[in-house]
């Protein structure tokens, strides 16, 4: 294989690789970071393993997640962090089916903060987002959550568009509590009209021209819609992989060919086998690719002509082939 060839084939695979992880689904992303972090876990680098069961709830949100990081700060030590989610993953969870055992857990982390004076309170409000104070003393945005001693307590929610909401709540000493709290629904903006300037005010109304100004023609690659590019590019994708699937192909030939024993014969003789057919399928989608575009842009260039059009172009492949349609409505 020539030099530039090799690069040629280099280039493809890793825009092929680029794009497929762009487009990763977020539940496959996901079970990544679960995997990553459960081996982790068995392996005692517990902060770690709380990053990235974090990371695998933002890709795809489960309850249980938030279980297995309340686990993973209770293996640090860090007993607030723990009793933080183990109540969040109730919360989130109510009916689950270990629901007393977790129960069994906070009340045992209960105990420690209460043994240091404090006890947990989470705030939460609808919408979210709102600057929170507590007893005059800014603490964050909510959801929020902290430890505070036993008693009562004043909070104070801000948030933009919405009147200050003021909300009193008894924290005990022996149970953490959640504080929901809901914003009244926000007023309509007074409209006001803006007042005339003095200039406007001396020059009389001037009447609308008769006749309306001629549309400004699109020209050169304004035309061109968006799907006329994406089915040049996915027509020449499918055009590279056949290239690269075609070398391949040619790779595993030569290697049937040079092989000393039967069994190898077969095997690079079957991979040379599913090489071509993948080469075939993606050059005939490559090919209706090109064409579909093709047919796309004589129809964005004659758009200016004839304005009022559709056009309904259709891409697919069976098992033996693949083609396009188009259909133009004028």
């Amino acid at each position: 294989m020539s030099r530039w060839l090799r690069a040629l084939t280099i280039l493809l695979v890793v825009l092929v690789w680029a794009q497929g992880t762009s487009a990763q689904p977020a539940g496959t992303r996901a079970r990544e970071y679960f995997d990553q972090a459960a081996q982790a876990y068995r392996e005692g680098r517990y902060a770690v393993a709380v990053d990235l069961f974090l990371k695998a709830y933002e890709a795809d949100p489960h309850p249980e997640l938030i279980y297995n990081v309340g686990r993973g700060y209770e293996k640090l030590g860090e007993s607030r962090k723990a009793l933080r989610y183990f109540r969040e993953y109730v919360r989130l969870a109510p009916e689950t089916p270990d629901k007393n055992a977790v129960a069994e857990r906070i009340k045992a982390l209960e105990r420690e903060l209460a043994e240091q004076g404090v006890q947990q309170v989470t705030l939460y409000s609808n919408p979210s987002g709102a600057s929170a104070v507590i007893d005059g003393k800014p603490v964050g945005k909510t959801p929020w959550t902290g430890e505070l001693e036993p008693g009562r307590h004043v909070a104070v929610l801000e948030l933009a568009g919405y009147a200050d909401v003021t909300r009193e709540f008894l924290l005990t000493s022996t149970r953490a509590i959640d504080v929901d709290i809901a914003f009244s629904a926000p007023a309509p903006a007074p409209v006001v009209p803006a007042a005339p300037d003095a200039e406007s005010a001396e020059q009389p109304d001037t009447p609308l021209a008769s006749t309306p100004a001629a549309p400004t023609e699109p020209s050169g690659l304004s035309r061109v819609s968006p799907w006329t590019w994406a089915a040049f590019g996915i027509g020449s994708a499918a055009l590279g992989g056949a290239l690269v699937m075609e070398l391949s192909r040619a790779s595993a030939e030569n290697d049937a060919r040079d092989a000393r024993t039967q069994i190898e014969h077969q095997e690079h003789y079957a991979t040379m086998e599913d090489r071509q057919s993948s080469a075939r399928i993606l050059a005939g989608v490559g090919a209706a690719g090109v064409l579909a575009g093709g047919v796309l842009l004589f129809f964005d260039l004659k758009s200016t002509e004839r304005p009022a059009h559709a056009l309904r172009v259709g891409l697919g492949c069976s098992a033996l082939r693949c083609g396009a349609s188009a259909t133009a409505t004028f």
